[in-house]
């Protein structure tokens, strides 16, 4: 699934280039709330030319302009995706991985499970989470990505709910708000599923400078916990990290294309504010 994340698509192929035959990439021609929108992987195809032969790219046209709920658009995009894989005929026991473009495998990861069996059709993949770039690690792991593997009639469900009981950790990182631009983040936030959270305060530019650069939360809510434990470690501004050992390498490798995504970038490129002190 993608929105607006451009350079973590760029990373994702390039991570990903030598253990994976098809990159399936989808995208809206609406918001999830309903509302048209530019197709952005579309426009920047030229960017994406080193891979254009292991790009399979569906525009989703069946999003709805009035949803009784945007999670009704965005169950529309995942069933959409659903019916996609299923139209390739895969065979059975053909490995999907099932993850939006902003949760990042480990080449590492890939090479395992296809050099393995015995494992669930649904394995859910544990990836340690990070806020607005790799700068700030989140206190807990994302656990919605998931391998998938094609059943024995060529049943295969692309999904983000949990699906099994089982989890592989350490399997890769998932980047939250890994954007390079205020506006970005604006749009984002009046398209999402949770759309509901975007007060006039929330979508305040220097708000959001100030969260992407302090490490507060940028939607301005309390964490979504279910402990009093998990809501201490949430409460607050993230820890800062230099620690680069779990980021993909093709993150690395092109940082001076995206230098926002890393420590001492965090001024976005329309920002209104003058460079923070941090």
């Amino acid at each position: 699934m993608f929105s607006v994340e451009l350079d973590l698509a760029i990373i994702r192929l390039q991570e990903l280039w030598d253990v994976v035959d098809t990159f399936i990439v989808i995208e809206g021609n609406r918001t999830f709330t309903g509302d048209f929108k530019p197709l952005t992987f579309a426009a920047n195809r030229h960017r994406f030319d080193f891979a254009k032969e292991k790009i399979l790219y569906e525009e989703t046209t069946t999003l709805l302009e009035n949803p009784h709920d945007p999670f009704d658009n965005e169950k529309r995009s995942r069933d959409h995706a659903t019916e996609i894989i299923k139209a390739l005929k895969l065979e059975e026991s053909d490995l999907v991985i099932v993850s939006d473009v902003d949760e990042i495998p480990n080449r590492d990861t890939i090479e395992l499970l296809k050099a393995c069996q015995g494992y669930p059709q649904y394995l859910h993949l544990e990836m340690k989470s990070y806020m607005y770039s790799f700068e700030f690690p989140a206190p807990r792991p994302q656990w919605r990505a998931m391998a998938g593997q094609i059943g024995t009639n060529g049943e295969i469900e692309y999904d983000h709910r949990r699906m099994g009981d089982t989890l592989l950790a350490n399997t890769g990182v998932h980047c939250s708000w890994c954007l390079r631009s205020i506006q970005d983040f604006q749009f984002k936030m009046q398209a999402y599923s949770h759309a509901d959270r975007a007060s006039k305060s929330v979508l305040d530019r220097n708000n959001i400078q100030k969260a992407i650069c302090d490490g507060s939360n940028v939607e301005q809510i309390l964490p979504e916990v279910f402990t009093f434990s998990d809501l201490a470690k949430e409460l607050g501004k993230l820890e800062r990290s230099y620690d680069m050992t779990t980021i993909p390498k093709a993150a690395i490798d092109g940082r001076q294309q995206w230098p926002y995504l890393f420590p001492g970038g965090c001024i976005r490129q329309d920002s209104p504010a003058k460079p923070f002190t941090v």
